[in-house]
């Protein structure tokens, strides 16, 4: 019996490849950059996960 996590990580690795994990770095530039570009009022660090923020997954 599989998880549905382990499903979905080989359909998405079938389609894409294996994914890449973001440093803790990394992920807050490219929040930063949205935030930036919907010209939202959030910070890079209200939107990280690790941050304890809300999750979301930025596409790209």
């Amino acid at each position: 019996m599989r998880h549905v996590d382990q499903l979905s990580y080989q359909v998405f690795a079938e389609r894409h490849g294996r994914p890449a994990i973001l440093r803790d770095r990394e992920e807050k530039d490219i929040w930063r950059r949205v935030v930036k570009r919907l010209d939202v009022s959030f910070t890079e660090t209200f939107l990280s996960p690790r941050s304890g923020g809300t999750w979301c997954s930025p596409s790209g």
